[in-house]
């Protein structure tokens, strides 16, 4: 697979030891679909496809779920996979970010006392903070741990800012 501009020039070929690779325009890494544009769209829909049946499987099991029963299997089985490697693949385009915030919609909608009320008073009730925020709070954290010295530098190297040379840890 070839990333950027000229991913789409199909003459040219890679080879190791003498044997042609083939050429893909998707390849799972880490259980990451990463798509030859970046775009992860194919990714994220094959997530939002997965937490649905489970949340499919979880209304269907558990009639009269409490709600810490629901946020156990919420959080374990269906928002996990809406999260893993969130920051690799953090999707940009809006109609993606509704597309997996509508999971979490749909799934909050499972507690029979709650269904009548909207969006943010489910959340609010379950103490739950929507997926747009929980990705930008596991991005901000990410750029703290390597701000700070907190991953090794010849994996991951810290950018040279004021920041970085007033706070450098040893």
């Amino acid at each position: 697979m070839t990333v950027g501009k000229s991913y789409n020039d199909q003459t040219r070929t890679y080879q190791l030891d003498s044997q042609n690779l083939c050429t893909v325009t998707e390849e799972k890494d880490l259980g990451v679909l990463i798509d030859n544009d970046l775009q992860f769209e194919n990714h994220i829909l094959s997530k939002i496809k997965t937490a649905n049946r489970i949340t499919g499987l979880v209304r269907r099991n558990f009639k009269n779920i409490d709600f810490p029963g629901f946020l156990l299997l919420y959080k374990s089985m269906i928002r996990s996979h809406l999260e893993y490697a969130q920051t690799v693949w953090s999707p940009h385009k809006v109609k993606l970010i509704e597309a997996l915030e509508k999971v979490q919609k749909r799934a909050t909608k499972i507690l029979p006392g709650l269904r009548h009320l909207s969006y943010s008073q489910r959340l609010q009730k379950l103490h739950l903070p929507t997926l747009v925020y929980r990705r930008a709070r596991g991005d901000m954290i990410e750029v703290f741990k390597i701000l700070h010295g907190y991953y090794d530098p010849e994996g991951v190297p810290i950018p040279e800012t004021k920041f970085t040379h007033k706070h450098k840890r040893q």
